[in-house]
């Protein structure tokens, strides 16, 4: 098929038309999956795990048109290829459909996803064995509890001539073997029945589409099945007018028509329609603003080819023939100012925390040639090695850097002296090397203070 004869559509009109063919595709590769089963085939969407196998068709035809589109195999704009997509994408990844082939190793990528719904499949056979048992159940408790549907249902397994003779001798062979318990023997016997009636998959949807026999009509597989599918019915529709409304949304529209006029594998017809749509957003008073910003944004972004930056630059230039240009480029301007000013603030707030954390840092260690100390920093080393001295003599800590000046001379610091009006007697001079070291540290307690005792 020549796909160049395809008309050429919105990307968002071709997702769609794949998203409802696919749900078609999937009906019926379940049905063509579970079509040997003896039970009707609408019991299939009883089963919980149909529903994850459904899924997994709808979302497969989805992933492929986007990955073919990526990979320069289609445009998304084209509606012959979205059809083909959705339809035939088991052959497509075979090795081809309609002119269409998956590229080199995509088959692959799907490969573990066909396993894994192999597997679900025989999930869905044990799922389904459960369902027609407890249905079995059901039934064989409803013909025991009720002798006139037990009557009913026998006439109805022997309105077939064939079994009518099987049925009869069956059922003269469970009585013959003498069974003493009255209820084991009817139950045999509504198996029995059950089992002649259920031979075929339309005898059994005859039986379950008679409510009056089912009784609870909720018990009904068939019931349960047509619930599932009214639900299923009700959250594709939700998921679709959801992704409707997403797409079309002023702010989503305006991000996917940039997005498009700068894609590179794009038709000249996509960009012509992008183009006319961000030329019109910009006329309008809400979307103007927004429109011209996301323009200039987009100009900028990495590896945009000069077609595509000649593009941008075409509307960017319409816009300056509108009223509100001016104010445009100024909140453009003002909202860099802002980041700007967030941005200082925050190298001021770090430059003040970083001092404060330096202010409330402990005394520094003695260095071992590291550098020269400041007088700060050589004060409160004095203090230190001080209190040290006095707490391995007298077991107190009464220095501080503060009342003293650490003096330098030469290429030693000295810090205190004897001071024998000191708070508490206690007084220290150190001295040390400029740099930490060479420590020498004197402690002086002096009495001529102290009251003497009365």
């Amino acid at each position: 098929m020549d796909l160049t004869l395809s008309p050429d559509l919105d990307a968002r009109i071709c997702y769609g038309f794949v998203f409802l063919c696919a749900i078609l595709s999937a009906c019926l590769q379940v049905r063509k999956r579970f079509a040997a089963l003896k039970v009707p085939a609408s019991w299939v969407w009883r089963a919980p795990t149909t529903w994850l196998i459904f899924g997994i068709y709808i979302i497969t035809p989805l992933c492929l048109f986007w990955l073919m589109d990526r990979a320069s195999a289609l445009n998304d704009t084209s509606l012959f290829a979205a059809l083909l997509v959705a339809l035939a994408y088991p052959a497509i990844l075979a090795g081809g459909f309609g002119g269409l082939k998956a590229p080199a190793g995509l088959d692959g990528v799907f490969k573990p996803l066909t396993v894994f719904t192999d597997s679900l499949v025989e999930g869905v056979n044990k799922q389904l064995a459960r369902i027609e048992k407890g249905f079995a159940d059901h039934m064989v408790d409803r013909m025991q509890k009720d002798k006139k549907l037990f009557e009913e249902l026998l006439q109805l397994a022997k309105s077939s001539a064939q079994n009518a003779a099987e049925l009869e001798k069956d059922l003269k062979e469970l009585e013959a073997k003498g069974i003493p318990d009255p209820g084991l023997l009817a139950e045999k016997k509504a198996r029995k029945v059950y089992f002649y009636l259920s031979s075929t998959p339309e005898d059994i949807k005859f039986l379950t589409d008679n409510e009056q026999w089912i009784g609870d009509k909720k018990k009904s597989p068939i019931y349960q099945a047509r619930r599932n599918v009214v639900w299923a019915i009700f959250i594709l529709l939700v998921v679709l007018a959801l992704g409707v409304w997403a797409s079309f949304y002023p702010g989503s529209a305006l991000w996917y028509n940039i997005w498009r006029l700068g894609k590179a594998n794009n038709s000249a017809q996509d960009r012509h329609r992008s183009s006319g749509r961000l030329a019109a957003y910009l006329q309008t008073t809400n979307l103007g603003a927004r429109t011209y910003q996301s323009i200039t944004r987009a100009i900028r972004a990495p590896g945009l080819s000069a077609e595509r930056v000649d593009l941008y630059l075409q509307l960017a230039l319409q816009a300056r023939t509108q009223p509100d240009h001016d104010q445009w480029r100024c909140s453009q301007k003002n909202l860099r100012l802002t980041w700007l000013c967030c941005f200082l603030a925050g190298l001021m707030f770090q430059a003040e925390f970083s001092c404060s954390l330096a202010a409330e840092a402990p005394a520094p260690q003695a260095r071992q040639g590291s550098g020269t100390l400041t007088p700060v920093e050589a004060a409160k080393l004095a203090a230190r090695l001080a209190n040290d001295e006095c707490e391995r003599l007298y077991k107190k800590r009464p220095f501080t850097a503060k009342p003293y000046r650490a003096v330098r001379r030469g290429d030693r610091y000295r810090w205190g002296r004897l001071d024998v009006t000191a708070p508490g007697g206690f007084s220290a001079l150190v001295t040390f090397a400029t740099d930490g070291t060479d420590p020498n540290v004197e402690v002086y307690f002096s009495t001529d203070i102290l009251t003497p005792p009365k």
